[in-house]
């Protein structure tokens, strides 16, 4: 199965929609907050699209949950921003403790900008990076193909 892993759009609602549409038979669409916005219009527009949001610090007025579990393909999710933990001074221990009390495989986490993807005791650990403002690099997502046991996070430049 393949799931979409996105975040901190901040208003680029035609990234956004871009990203959709490149994507339509994605099994799921995982949004990591910042760009509330034009996310829920994005879920109306595409509501036959399995939607996973998630808040961020400035997703001010959403009623998203700030952290979501989410089982896909024989994996749980730990999705969160990342604000709420530090991610942005780089200490990871914070954000991995979460994951491991909800007993979740994979870490997804936005807020840096910056794409990473990384694999730290024993748990998958990834950033899509920035629809719109990237640290480095162009603006991306995480193509997430989950097989069984196998996770294979293909970072993909947006087109």
């Amino acid at each position: 199965m393949k799931a979409i892993v996105c975040a901190d759009s901040h208003g680029a609602f035609a990234a956004a929609e871009r990203l959709l549409e490149q994507n339509r038979e994605a099994a799921a669409v995982i949004f990591l907050g910042d760009g509330a916005e034009e996310w829920e219009d994005l879920c109306a527009i595409y509501p036959q699209m399995p939607f996973y949001p998630v808040r961020g610090n400035c997703d001010w007025g959403s009623d998203w949950p700030a952290v979501r579990v989410v089982e896909l393909g024989g994996h749980r999710l730990f999705c969160t921003h990342g604000h709420l933990y530090g991610v942005k001074s780089g200490d990871m221990g914070p954000l991995l403790r979460a994951a491991k009390a909800e007993n979740c495989d994979i870490v997804l986490y936005g807020h840096t900008h910056a794409a990473r993807i990384e694999y730290r005791e024993g748990r998958h650990l990834l950033n899509p990076g920035s629809l719109r403002h990237p640290a480095e690099g162009r603006p991306g997502y995480i193509e997430l193909v989950l097989d069984g046991k196998n996770v294979v996070p293909i970072p993909v430049e947006l087109k």
